[in-house]
């Protein structure tokens, strides 16, 4: 069965692939086979003149109070071996130097381990082994992410705990030997890994002459596997940022290491280029996710602050555009530091410097890579390095977001956003593209969603992710139209579903109107099937809180009798109350939205699945419109609703 699994993973992503990206895949495969039939050991990377420095341009520090206190602890506790990530536990390990185990192989939710030392990393078939688990889980740990807190508890404890820091090194490198299990299979984790070593030299200092040749190794091992297996063509999302950023920041620390002249130059130029790929002219995420746009932006960030300390400062262009992707990034942040949950969330991290809340990574991005800009930006010499105050939220530093109304047009969102005496009201409609690449491997399909956001509580919400590798069918049913606030026709996908991170037919959306008064989109995906496409306009109420959603299928239908539905997902914070043609949605704090039905029919509450993270999975509820479209109606106007504040 996984056999055909494979196969069929396979042809699909083929199908989505260009006869030029088809030769790169055979000429891949070529390589794999014979480097596969080398033995690798960490002794060929190591001998080269100089040693390893941090990350330049940022220096960490620790924070105060209370959440000072919860990064020591956490030091404490990952020297321990307790971690939770992902909001997952993991098992106890057996052994105080748990770091000389196979523990770095064990997927905390089946307690199975992958395959390890005697496995080539490329023959690891991770995308259809879901008795291990999910892959994430695995890959999260072995980011040592963690060593970041390590390194801070080393600053108060001394040198034995710093020394501790590189034993846990050492230790992953004589279980993960160069290109051998599940740990080397990936670019961005190892890119991610890299950074993380980095981080570590910057809080502790260079490493101990005795641990030294092994941190050199790691170095160049890394940034030889990562420069050899570049993500390109279909793959090149945010994978590739990570890789050029990694192979630049770790060229950088260690000039020594083979071509590193060359390796600078090559991801510089790759950086400047992915920049205007990566992000829309006008700063919205490609990805068509926030915290991806965040995760992108911390690379991008991070990156341009090291080179300005190296002196290879990048382009006015590059800062630019990553002003842009602040902007954004701004107007879609409530009051309590959230951005409204579309498309993937996988939560990750660059530096994981706040180590706060998930909910508030945007804003800590945000704040970081403000600073970065500043300081990197040509010009900007009265500071010379970032300080990177570990364990603090950032949301103090956020400042008041903007008001108003906002079009992103080439990046597809609309933002409204209305101070009240409860809070800011952000609203956010989607007219935008299903997502980045051939693949869109993160993009759902939400054509012509809503989000609602009052103060810091959602209201309407998306389903969200739950998981990526082992999700099966609820890794379709989360990604599928009927898990977003849109209309839905015949229980029909907008767009084609054709794996985990893959799409086949991508509906197309457009912008149609936009005003301070009014927004209007429209999107395709039903046109093939049912003959119509999906239309939907905003008026906002312009003498109170409030917004009139119409919906409108345009065309000829094919079907004699197509069921329609209209939903919302209520956030799990909120109680629904129903009183025929009006739905009143509860929050707290005096917020409360009343929903009515202008068209004649009645609400229903349904249930619905909700992810607030990684691996979790809870009950939620939906409040619905149904309906029938009739071939003989030809284009009509389904639904009017008015979506206004009113209070308890």
């Amino acid at each position: 069965m996984r056999k055909v699994e494979k196969l069929q993973w396979a042809l699909r992503r083929v199908s989505r692939m260009s006869a030029a990206e088809i030769a790169h895949r055979v000429q891949e495969q070529i390589r794999r086979r014979s480097d596969g039939l080398r033995g690798w050991s960490w002794s060929d990377f190591g001998s080269y003149e100089g040693g390893v420095a941090g990350l330049s341009g940022v220096t960490f520090g620790r924070g105060s109070g209370e959440l000072d206190e919860a990064v020591l602890e956490r030091a404490a506790r990952a020297v321990r071996g307790e971690f939770v990530l992902l909001g997952q536990h993991w098992p106890q390990p057996v052994s105080e130097s748990w770091w000389r185990t196979d523990f770095w192989f064990v997927d905390p939710v089946t307690h199975k381990n992958w395959p390890g030392a005697d496995v080539y990393c490329f023959d690891v078939n991770y995308r259809h082994a879901s008795e291990f688990g999910d892959v994430k889980f695995v890959w999260e740990l072995n980011r040592l992410q963690f060593l970041t807190a390590v390194g801070l508890g080393a600053q108060s404890a001394g040198d034995r705990s710093a020394r501790i820091a590189f034993e846990i090194v050492r230790g992953w490198m004589e279980a993960n030997p160069p290109f051998r299990g599940i740990n080397w299979v990936s670019g961005i984790e190892a890119a991610s890994r890299l950074v993380s070593i980095l981080a570590l030299i910057s809080i502790v200092g260079v490493p101990p002459s005795d641990f030294l040749p092994d941190i050199k190794a790691f170095v160049a091992a890394h940034v030889f596997w990562i420069a050899r297996y570049p993500s390109r063509y279909s793959s090149a999302n945010n994978h590739r940022i990570a890789e050029m950023s990694a192979i630049f920041i770790a060229a950088g620390a260690a000039p020594g290491i083979t071509n590193a002249n060359a390796l600078l130059g090559d991801a510089q130029r790759g950086l400047e280029a992915e920049v205007h790929h990566q992000f829309h002219e006008d700063g919205v995420g490609a990805e068509q996710s926030p915290t991806y746009s965040a995760y992108s932006l911390e690379w991008f960030a991070l990156t341009g602050v090291n080179a300005k300390s190296m002196g290879r400062p990048f382009s006015a262009a590059y800062f630019e555009k990553l002003k842009l992707a602040v902007e954004h990034l701004r107007w879609m942040l409530d009051d309590g530091g959230r951005t409204p949950r579309i498309g993937d969330d996988d939560e990750g991290r660059v530096l994981d410097i706040s180590q706060s809340s998930a909910d508030q990574y945007v804003a800590n991005t945000v704040v970081f890579s403000e600073r970065c800009i500043r300081v990197a930006s040509e010009g900007a010499e009265e500071q010379t390095e970032v300080y990177v105050n570990v364990g603090k939220s950032a949301l103090a530093d956020i400042g008041p977001g903007p008001t108003g109304v906002r079009t992103f047009e080439s990046g597809g969102y609309s933002v409204i956003r209305q101070p009240t005496d409860r809070g800011t009201a952000l609203f956010v409609f989607d007219h935008a593209p299903l997502g980045f690449l051939a693949i869109a491997a993160h993009g759902h399909a939400d054509a012509l969603s809503v989000w609602l956001h009052w103060g810091d509580e959602p209201i309407f919400v998306d389903s969200g992710t739950f998981l990526y590798h082992s999700g099966g069918l609820w890794r379709d049913s989360l990604r599928g139209t009927n898990a977003h606030n849109t209309l839905i026709l015949g229980g029909a996908d907008q767009s084609d579903i054709a794996g985990a991170f893959n799409w086949s037919r991508h509906a197309e959306t457009k912008l149609e109107h936009f005003s301070a008064h009014r927004i209007a989109g429209a999107h395709n995906g039903y046109r093939k099937q049912f003959g119509v496409s999906h239309h939907r306009g905003i008026a906002i109420h312009a003498d109170r809180l409030g917004w009139d959603v119409e919906d409108k299928l345009i065309g000829e239908p094919t079907l004699s009798s197509v069921p329609w539905v209209i939903g919302f997902n209520v956030a799990p914070n909120c109680r629904v109350k129903l009183e025929g043609r009006m739905a009143h949605v509860y929050a707290s704090d005096g917020r409360a939205i009343s929903c009515e039905s202008l068209s004649g029919y009645d609400w229903e509450v349904g249930e619905s699945v909700y992810s607030p993270g990684f691996n979790v999975k809870e009950a939620g509820q939906r409040i619905l419109l149904r309906g029938l479209l009739s071939a003989d109606e030809g284009s009509a106007s389904l639904v009017r609703i008015r979506l206004a504040a009113s209070s308890f």
